[in-house]
């Protein structure tokens, strides 16, 4: 299950950091609100979204059979550096994706 979660945390992550709001999407003529806002934004709801269904998911499984997970700070602390590489590579992919003003 870790590794599953891994990939799926990575890759829901890299796309919402690639498909973030740019500088010319309409919500950026709001005054506070900036790419870098747009990024963390999809980040951290990709983590958000990652975390309540793992949570969801380990609830389901212990009630119906008890377990014990022996590291759990390290266990999460792996969930974690895939969000970051996700963040990272959804960089990249943000860099080099074409700039259109019309969409």
């Amino acid at each position: 299950m870790s590794g599953i979660f891994l990939y799926m945390t990575h890759t829901k992550t890299m796309g919402a950091v690639a498909g973030a709001e740019g500088p010319a999407s309409p919500m950026m003529q709001h005054a506070p609100m900036n790419t870098i806002i747009a990024i963390l934004s999809a980040a951290f709801g990709a983590l958000y979204v990652q975390t309540l269904s793992l949570v969801a998911i380990l609830f389901i499984y212990y009630t119906i059979v008890p377990f014990e997970i022996e590291n759990a700070a390290a266990a999460y602390g792996m969930i974690l550096v895939s969000w970051l590489y996700g963040i990272a590579l959804g960089m990249v992919f943000l860099a080099i994706k074409p700039w259109n003003p019309a969409w």
